[in-house]
């Protein structure tokens, strides 16, 4: 699920100081490393970023940093506009965190898809294992991980994901517990095909099934991508 493209970008300079409740920002120039046919350094383009861009804040010593969110159809204009502010450092690109927010003096460094910002990126592809709480009706928060984890200790329901984004793919690891034979129930945005209908799950205990859901928007559903059934 990443989000960020590791595109490499000049560090860049605050051309004026920014409070904490700032929505925009301006830096001293938007040059990339690309030149033009003269071999002269061209500016940045909305087309160099994907259609989600990030980016951070950070004080010379490297000791206060704050992520951020931004329109990449602005980055060509004298004021870029920040659509999310003090994000969470475990790479989460949708939660502001209100004390992750400062105030960023004229001249602060501005990282456009790289260090930090970049380095997040890669984490996303590294499998986030999250193990979800056991209920009626079991909630996901699709933006915390790829893998989700839960023991049926009764038959239940698989609520439907919260903060899901286009393309992503979940994997659920559903294991039963020492009783066994229970059952799971899906939430209507869960969808089926004919190849891979609704499962079954395993009934003996201790067995574990996985179940693969890839997230269509403009759906808003849940397509059934892969079962594999009685570990």
């Amino acid at each position: 699920m990443s989000i960020i493209i590791p595109i490499s970008i000049p560090i860049k300079r605050l051309k004026q100081s920014i409070t904490s409740a700032s929505s925009s920002f301006k830096v001293n120039n938007i040059k990339s490393w690309k030149k033009d046919s003269n071999g002269v350094f061209i500016d940045l383009a909305a087309s160099d970023f994907g259609t989600r861009a990030f980016g951070a804040f950070r004080n010379d010593t490297g000791t206060i940093l704050e992520i951020f969110e931004y329109d990449t159809a602005t980055i060509a204009s004298a004021s870029i506009t920040i659509l999310k502010r003090g994000l969470d450092f475990s790479g989460n690109p949708n939660t502001e965190v209100t004390a992750y927010k400062f105030d960023w003096q004229n001249g602060t460094s501005v990282l456009f898809g790289t260090d930090i910002p970049q380095l997040l990126s890669i984490m996303r592809l590294i499998p986030a294992v999250i193990a979800l709480t056991d209920a009626v009706t079991i909630a996901t928060d699709a933006s915390l991980g790829n893998v989700f984890t839960v023991v049926l200790a009764g038959n239940r329901t698989l609520g439907a994901p919260t903060n899901a984004t286009n393309g992503q793919t979940i994997v659920y690891r559903i294991r039963q517990d020492a009783t066994g034979s229970r059952t799971l129930a899906y939430n209507a945005i869960f969808r089926f095909g004919a190849t891979v209908s609704s499962p079954t799950l395993s009934t003996t205990a201790a067995k574990t099934d996985y179940l693969t859901f890839r997230y269509n928007s403009t759906d808003t559903l849940w397509d059934c991508v892969n079962v594999v059934l009685g570990y």
